[in-house]
C-alpha cells in the first residue's frame, strides 16, 4: 500500500523514505512457514466438496452480465458487485470465457486463504496463450503461485516470438519480488538455449539496471 508498484532494488532517497517496524511478540517455539503447495491443493479440495458453483444455478441473466463484463475493455475497472459475481462463477469463467483470467484474479480477496487455496487449485486447470499471458506480469498479480503459472504459460512461444517481447520482459524483473524467480530462470534457460536470445538480454539488463547489478 505504501508503494504499489515499487521495485526489488534499493530506494536511492534513504533520507526521505518510509520505514516500516514490525515487533512480533513470543507466539510458539515452533517456526511459522507458508503452508506445503500440496497442502494448499488439499484445503482446495476440502472447500470443493462442500461448494456447487454452476452457471445453470445462476441463470441467463447472471451469464449475460458475466458475458458483458468478460467482454470491456482489460483497462475497465471492476465494481465489487462484479468482482463477486466472476469469483461466484469462477470455473464457468474457465470454461466459457478462458481469456478472462486476469478479470478473476482480480476479484479474489487475497486476505482469506480459502479462496487463495481455490485460486491455486483453478490455476493447475488453467491454461492462457502467452500473448493474453502477458498480463499477468503486472504489478497487480504479485502472487508467487500466479506468475509461476504465467512463465509456464510463456514457454509456448517460439524464439521469434518471444525477442519481440524480450525487452519487456526484462523490464518486468525490477518488479519481481525476488529476483532468483520463475521469469529470471526462464529467461536465463532461453537465453543459454539460443545464442540470438541470449544477445539481447544482456544488453537490456545493462540498460535496466546499475552496470555492477547486471
Amino acid at each position: 500500500m505504501l508503494n504499489p508498484i515499487g521495485t526489488i532494488q534499493t530506494n536511492p532517497y534513504t533520507e526521505n523514505a518510509t520505514e516500516l517496524h514490525i515487533s512480533f511478540p513470543e507466539y510458539s517455539t515452533q517456526p511459522v512457514v507458508f503452508p506445503a503447495f500440496d497442502k494448499i491443493l488439499e484445503k482446495a479440495a476440502e472447500i470443493a466438496g462442500t461448494e456447487t458453483i454452476t452457471m445453470g444455478r445462476g441463470g441467463k441473466k447472471f451469464y449475460i452480465e458475466l458475458k458483458e463484463i468478460m467482454e470491456r475493455d482489460p483497462l475497465s475497472q471492476l465494481c465489487e458487485n462484479e468482482k463477486d459475481l466472476i469469483w461466484t462463477l469462477r470455473y464457468d469463467c474457465r470454461e466459457n470465457f478462458p481469456q478472462s483470467l486476469p478479470k478473476l484474479l482480480l476479484s479474489v480477496k487475497w486476505s482469506k486463504h480459502e479462496d487463495m487455496a481455490q485460486l491455486e487449485a483453478l490455476l493447475q486447470i488453467c491454461k492462457l496463450c502467452p500473448r493474453d499471458a502477458l498480463e499477468l506480469l503486472d504489478f497487480n498479480y504479485p502472487d508467487q503461485y500466479v506468475r509461476e503459472f504465467t512463465v509456464i504459460c510463456l514457454r509456448d512461444m517460439s524464439d521469434d516470438e518471444l525477442l519481440q517481447y524480450l525487452l519487456q520482459l526484462v523490464q518486468v524483473l525490477c518488479y519481481e519480488p525476488y529476483y532468483d524467480c520463475a521469469l529470471s530462470r526462464f529467461l536465463l534457460e532461453r537465453a543459454q538455449s539460443s545464442r540470438k536470445i541470449g544477445h539481447f538480454p544482456f544488453w537490456h539488463l545493462r540498460q535496466v539496471c546499475p552496470c555492477e547489478e547486471a
